[in-house]
């Protein structure tokens, strides 16, 4: 179909067309192999993604990667070719952190460069990558750039949980390693999220930093050896990441000289070789036989969330909580084994909830009445209970087991005095029977009731559940 000039004038108007795209036919396009910075872990003209838990060795591994590339000894397209690599990160720690860990490496001093912003502050791609760009001009060859921690560096605008905010900002930075013809590798973080054993998952921030790395290398720890890590490929867009060996490594405490005589203490990397065979998602798993429930995972992910003890409202708890692949309903069973506390904001419609941590046991939260011991003669009879049938032997004959009862746990009797039904522990480690529970239920409304003088309470799904 031809569309006229004056069509096209009005296409344009109403922003339907822009001007300035061609359309490429791919026949026209010349076929291109990868360039490796790294032979098949590290793209050349691509964001790399480096990441781990906390102390694990992912800035020595980066300083050790710089160190190789600046001598020319890193496998791949730059095997004897030395070239420079620049540092964005934090700058309070160069003198006694970071140039130690370099000659330990033995790096190229000359060849490495630490970015440092004339104004102070932290490097933000969002407002000071043209001046990078600037910055870089005088160097000849860049072998790398080095952003560590990539989320912190994205800028002050941008939400690391929102995948679109990432994917431009990271898109900016392979495009400046396009233009530099270098890597750009990104440290990041995993968060403890114990409960999925995916990398790309554990990844802290929005999906859109792997979605945007052409490659994501993963360090944890060795199955069998505690002092050793490892090193594996979990994603690569250039070929099959599980053919990829791992490399095993040992983070090693060593000394360098220092130039006005003595020894500096630091650390380096020391590699002990390649390991088949290893699946990428493993070193995700716990070393305990016995893992953690869903709820204990959830209830320490809960705690480190709301450790500065200010509360945070609910929904935005719901959102972080989705993201780090917690259930909802499991978010709100951890609660209580965190020790949470949920406050209202009554001067705002539809009073928003939040939830901070108790400053005490969740007990001392608790305002206690004196109730009379709830029996079979007083329990009330709706709610729940009124579905269960009641026949003279009831107490005397335990429940036949069932294939639920042999997988999560067995028959007890009840604990409430002169109750003799019988109830499976499995259920919340409860020693009630159903009707128990119940009549306990119905005794807690109540007293809710008059407390509000009357108003009418429904217990169930909640906003707060």
């Amino acid at each position: 179909m031809t569309v006229t000039g004056a069509a096209m004038r009005n296409l344009e108007r109403a922003g339907v067309v822009a001007t300035g795209v061609r359309l490429l036919r791919a026949s026209s396009l010349e076929m291109s192999r990868p360039e490796w910075t790294w032979q098949d872990r590290i793209p050349a003209n691509a964001v790399t993604l480096l990441a781990g838990m906390e102390g694990l060795g992912k800035t020595l591994i980066a300083f050790d990667l710089a160190a190789r590339l600046t001598r020319g000894q890193l496998e791949g397209n730059r095997r004897g070719v030395p070239g420079d690599v620049v540092y964005v990160g934090l700058e309070d720690d160069w003198q006694s952190i970071s140039v130690p860990r370099l000659v330990a490496a033995g790096g190229d001093l000359d060849r490495i460069h630490f970015l440092s912003l004339t104004s102070g502050g932290v490097f933000s791609v969002e407002a000071d990558l043209p001046a990078l760009v600037t910055a870089l001009e005088p160097i000849a060859d860049v072998a790398a750039i080095v952003v560590d921690p990539l989320d912190s560096h994205l800028g002050e605008n941008v939400d690391s949980h929102r995948k679109s905010e990432v994917q431009r900002s990271v898109q900016r930075l392979a495009a400046l390693a396009q233009d530099q013809a270098c890597a750009l590798i990104g440290i990041g973080h995993l968060n403890k999220n114990e409960l999925s054993r995916d990398v790309l998952m554990r990844i802290i921030g929005s999906k859109g930093f792997t979605t945007s790395a052409r490659s994501v290398l993963a360090v944890g720890e060795h199955p069998e050896e505690d002092r050793d890590r490892l090193l594996v490929l979990r994603k690569s867009n250039f070929g099959d990441a599980s053919s990829v060996a791992a490399l095993r490594f040992r983070p090693e405490k060593c000394s360098v000289p220092h130039p006005d005589g003595g020894s500096v203490e630091t650390a380096r990397i020391v590699w002990l070789g390649e390991e088949h065979d290893i699946d990428a998602d493993s070193i995700l798993a716990p070393k305990n036989a016995e893992e953690r429930s869903e709820r204990e995972a959830a209830a320490e992910w809960l705690g480190d969330l709301l450790a500065d003890g200010a509360p945070l409202p609910y929904k935005a708890i719901e959102r972080l909580a989705s993201e780090a692949g917690i259930a909802r309903a499991t978010l709100h069973r951890a609660r209580s084994l965190a020790a949470v506390e949920v406050v209202r904001d009554m001067a705002k419609q539809g009073r928003p909830s939040s939830w901070r941590l108790s400053s005490q046991s969740q007990t001392q939260h608790i305002e206690t009445k004196d109730v009379t011991p709830l029996t079979r003669e007083n329990a009330p009879g709706n709610g729940l209970s009124s579905h269960i049938s009641e026949s003279k032997d009831e107490g005397t004959k335990p429940p036949v087991p069932t294939a639920a009862a042999a997988t999560f746990g067995a028959f007890a009797v009840c604990s409430t005095a002169g109750c003799t039904r019988h109830t499976q522990t499995y259920l919340e480690d409860s020693a009630l029977c159903v009707k128990c529970l119940d009549a306990q239920l119905q005794t807690a409304v109540a007293l809710v009731r008059d407390e509000l003088g009357g108003e009418e309470v429904k217990y169930g799904a909640g906003e707060e559940g």
